[in-house]
């Protein structure tokens, strides 16, 4: 199991966690606390896709193979059975295989540096797949 500031939890308590956060930013029961996020979330024109990416970013966490790579393959062949377009199925393989950017540019950047703000190109999808991360 990995803990650090962010996985002080199993992969499973981890992933339900998440999307239970997530459900209340949604919900607007977190304005006080996350604001910037609370403002955010509306206007994600797909959250179905966004829940699902959070869901399964750890998916295949304890493989041998980098997770975030591996969780790629359970997303692609995951999302069109569960009904989603293939750009939805997609955005959720970008969210899952990026997921550790945010983390490692939070512990390991400095963010009071303007250039931490710009994210490489490599990095970078349309602007409402690009907000999934805040």
């Amino acid at each position: 199991m990995q803990f650090n500031m962010y996985h002080h939890y199993t992969v499973d308590e981890h992933l339900l966690r998440a999307v239970g956060n997530l459900a209340e930013l949604e919900a607007q029961r977190l304005i006080k606390e996350l604001p910037l996020a609370s403002e955010i979330v509306p206007s994600i024109a797909n959250r179905k896709a966004l829940f699902l990416a959070l869901f399964l970013h750890d998916i295949a966490k304890g493989r041998v193979e980098d997770h975030s790579r591996a969780g790629v393959e359970v997303a692609r062949s995951l999302c069109p059975r569960l009904g989603l377009t293939e750009a939805e199925t997609e955005t959720v393989a970008w969210l899952v295989e990026t997921h550790l950017i945010m983390s490692d540019t939070a512990q390991r950047r400095d963010l009071g540096d303007t250039a931490t703000s710009r994210p490489s190109p490599s990095a970078c999808r349309p602007l409402n797949a690009s907000k999934c991360f805040l």
